[in-house]
């Protein structure tokens, strides 16, 4: 139920973002370009890599928590390094 309010109020925000507006320079003009699709590319990692971390943050301390986003944050951090750690172990894996 929690997963689906936070899918619901992401989806208004990234309606209400705007990718393109018509005065800023090298956006195209209110069309959606290349870097409006990175922005949003990121925009998405980041969001499902906070969507775990508050998972996981959510089994070792309360919600309602003075501290819980900062601990949510670091462990953003750890699961960001566990990733980069994998990805660098598994290209050792590879070559031999």
């Amino acid at each position: 139920m929690i997963f689906r309010k936070f899918a619901a109020a992401s989806a208004a925000i990234v309606r209400l973002h705007d990718y393109g507006s018509s005065d800023t320079p090298g956006r195209g003009g209110g069309r959606a370009t290349g870097h409006a699709d990175w922005d949003m590319t990121m925009s998405i990692i980041f969001r499902l890599l906070f969507i775990i971390a508050g998972a996981v943050t959510a089994l070792f301390v309360a919600r309602d928590a003075l501290n819980f986003t900062i601990i949510q944050t670091f462990v953003a951090i750890l699961l960001v390094t566990a990733i980069v750690g994998v990805g660098s172990l598994w290209s050792l894996r590879r070559k031999t």
